[in-house]
């Protein structure tokens, strides 16, 4: 996929880090690149926007706004967008008085995502959102570009190695190094889809080394004849299940009033129980919530959210906590540096005894023994934000049932109450109700 991107000078360093953070199937095109000396800048960059380029990803910032050489660009896209008969400029804000001032004002009607925080975080959020809407406007637009001119050759096999990262990574979900994953049942599987074309056991391995290679199949171990899911990296956990993990984090909030501490944990489910937080935030549902965390993208949800509604520092409607420590690169957690004691989560959590309501996330259920988690130092904080709780809250989708990770992290006779659904899982939630109904846990189901 080819992506223009349209941009002030100011802005240049920040659109390099985007792309920084861009898969490699998204090539985009910026002039300080592919422009040389010489070439006519009109003719180049009208070439460059309307031939061959799938999106145009528009930045608006003051600058960009009033800028003439940018209204030119935006004129040239808006022109093929109309030829082509399909969205084809795709706005990202970086200031919102900016975006008022664009031209032509129709064009202010449009969805745009929004960046204001410009952290190494704050970039990546924005670069996996962009490039989440970018295949989005793909797959809607599918049915339409079917009469358009075959991709280049390169462009099929990039996208061709994404679906088949996608496949794997649905087949794997459930399996974690205690209960890994046959190859050979990996290649039946697959072999059901008749757009993925493997022939034999021996070509699916050959196909996963290059997925690994170009660095789709992070968190997963292929080893001797079997392959599992060693740790579900953020960027792809954050889309899977999230119909499963709405539901939840609408009924995880209900148990949230005004005064209250919440402590959520670092995770797919729980980013969505913060993304609900913002939403009542927004509405001033609540009055001095205080949110203690340790995932930097929640603390960053909840702050920028506070700051696009003007809140300020010792406002009298939420404040944020978070732990210091190592942040881990898969699950962008912060998580206690070995040996150092001023970063543990307990002395964070150890005031707020009996005050605290915690939603804490788990990779996995297993119906002998408990909740499990990957073997990582997240176990410890997991612990501990549920011993410091006044009310334990785990909130689990439900693929995670009967799935067994490395590690206990609760058991059944801790006072948990479990958020889930059961919707399309009927079978797995009765057996787990009635396997814990002689305990203290409780099933609360969000459908």
């Amino acid at each position: 996929m080819r992506v223009f991107l349209s941009h002030s000078s100011k802005h240049k360093p920040l659109v390099r880090e985007v792309v920084h953070y861009l898969p490699e199937h998204v090539r985009p095109w910026i002039d300080e690149k592919q422009l040389l000396i010489g070439d006519s800048l009109d003719k180049s960059i009208k070439d460059a926007l309307q031939v061959g380029t799938d999106f145009v990803v528009l930045f608006v910032d003051m600058s960009s706004a009033t800028s003439t050489w940018v209204r030119k660009e935006l004129r040239w896209a808006l022109e093929h967008e109309s030829h082509i008969g399909r969205t084809f400029v795709l706005p990202v804000v970086l200031d919102t008085e900016a975006w008022e001032l664009i031209e032509p004002a129709e064009f202010r009607n449009r969805k745009y995502i929004s960046c204001a925080d410009f952290s190494e975080e704050g970039i990546r959020t924005l670069a996996n959102s962009l490039t989440s809407h970018l295949f989005a406007w793909l797959s809607r637009e599918a049915p339409s570009r079917s009469a358009t001119p075959p991709p280049d050759p390169l462009q099929q096999a990039d996208q061709y190695l994404l679906d088949m990262s996608y496949e794997v990574r649905r087949a794997t979900q459930r399996h974690g190094k205690a209960n890994p994953l046959p190859l050979v049942q990996l290649y039946e599987r697959l072999g059901r889809n008749p757009n993925l074309r493997i022939s034999s056991v021996h070509q699916m391995t050959d196909f996963l080394l290059r997925l690994r290679q170009h660095g789709y199949l992070a968190g997963i171990v292929c080893h001797k004849d079997s392959i599992y899911v060693e740790e579900a990296y953020y960027r792809w956990k954050s889309t899977a299940n999230e119909q499963e993990k709405l539901l939840i984090a609408k009924k995880a909030i209900q148990f949230i009033d005004s005064s209250m501490v919440v402590v959520l944990d670092g995770g797919s489910t729980t980013m969505y129980v913060a993304r609900e937080i913002c939403d009542g935030i927004r509405l001033r549902a609540w009055e001095r919530l205080t949110i203690v965390t340790n995932s930097l993208p929640v603390a960053t949800d909840i702050l920028k959210t506070a700051e696009d509604v003007g809140l300020e520092d010792n406002n009298d409607i939420v404040q944020v906590l978070i732990t210091g420590g190592r942040i881990r690169t898969n699950t962008l957690a912060v998580v206690p540096v070995t040996g150092a004691v001023t970063t543990d989560f307990e002395a964070l959590l150890e005031p707020l005894a009996g005050k605290a309501l915690s939603f804490v996330g788990a990779n996995g259920v297993n119906w002998d023994e408990g909740f499990t988690t990957h073997d990582n130092p997240e176990i410890k904080t997991k612990r501990a934000m549920l011993r410091h709780s006044k009310r334990k809250f785990l909130v689990i989708d439900p693929v995670k049932f009967d799935l067994k990770q490395e590690n206990v992290f609760a058991g059944f006779d801790e006072n948990i109450e479990v958020i889930t659904t059961r919707t399309g899982h009927v079978e797995e939630m009765e057996r787990f109700a009635a396997k814990i109904s002689q305990t203290s846990t409780k099933l609360i189901f969000a459908d």
